[in-house]
This record gives C-alpha cells, structure tokens and sequence, in this order.
C-alpha cells in the first residue's frame, strides 16, 4: 500500500526558475509572450495532460521577478484549454492577516453548491465566510466543507486548483 507521503512524492513537480538568455530557437510550446522557458512550459503541459487520470502537484520555485506567475498563468490556460474547471486564488500581502481570505476567493465559484453540504458543513463555511452567525469558525468543518465542494466539482469534470503567491496566503487558507 502506498503511503499519503509517498504518493506526493510521486505526483510533486517541482519547476526551479532561473535566469535566462533567450535563443532564437527557444520560444517555448506555442505560448504567445513566453520565451526562454521550453523545459518548464512543458514540464507545465505534461502534468496538465496527466491530470485527468492521475492528479499531481507543481511546485514553481525562483527569485522574485523571475516569471512565476507568468508560468502559473499558463498553467492556468492550458489547463482551462484541456477542459479542466480552474479553480484559483492569489496570496495578496495585505490579506494575509483577515482568515480564510484566499479559501474564499478559490471557492468562491463553487458557493452555489454549498447548500447540498451538511448542515454544520455549511455553517461553518459561510461562518469563515463572515456570512454566518457563529463567533469562531470551526476548522474541521470548514476543511471538510471545502473538500466536499472540491470533490462535488471534481465529480463533474477534472479540477486544476491554482495558487500563485503562497506566502501571502493567510494562515487558515
């Protein structure tokens, strides 16, 4: 049986960004905008087209101005081009402190299909929300909560969940 840490061990990607100087023949995989950035484009591409059937994660690792989030940008269209529904959300430094700030903005799209949740599920949701009555959001619930919203629209079709900015996600996101 395969562990939970082996298994992520076998679907972690890890891209490590560096400098570059672009060649004339080093345009990437048909990415308009994008060059110097073959290896990783179809480091990005490969996963993409694994997903449906296996899941994975990638990691975009580099020094601030490196192009990251340009990556992940692409990422995130070709994932929406393969058919996947993009899920995304964004660490902003000035968010990191109010709970659950990048868990909403990534659910979001999903919110309409929070009243199938169980009912503490959904209380506990919106609560982290700020839509609910209850003073302290359970965090069990609400993981839980996300998990059953995620898992309902990965039954509809493949879910690509994109995050750019990680450390300025809050702390309960």
């Amino acid at each position: 049986m395969t562990s939970t840490n082996q298994l992520a061990a076998k679907t972690t990607l890890r891209v490590r960004i560096r400098r570059w100087a672009t060649t004339s023949s080093d345009r990437g995989p048909a990415t308009p905008g994008i060059l110097g950035r073959t290896a990783e484009l179809r480091a990005l591409t490969d996963l993409i087209e694994r997903l449906p059937g296996h899941g994975g994660a990638l990691v975009v690792l580099g020094d601030a101005g490196i192009g990251k989030s340009t990556l992940i940008r692409a990422a995130s269209l070709r994932a929406r081009t393969a058919g996947l529904r993009v899920l995304e959300t964004t660490g902003v430094e000035a968010e990191a402190q109010l709970p659950f700030a990048g868990l909403q903005q990534l659910l979001q799209p999903l919110l309409s299909a929070a009243d199938v949740l169980p009912a503490t599920q959904r209380r506990a949701l919106r609560a982290a929300f700020g839509a609910g009555d209850r003073p302290r959001p359970e965090f069990f619930m609400i993981a839980l909560a996300a998990l059953n919203l995620l898992t309902g629209a990965a039954a509809e079709r493949p879910v690509a969940v994109v995050v750019d900015d990680v450390q300025w996600l809050d702390q309960p996101t």
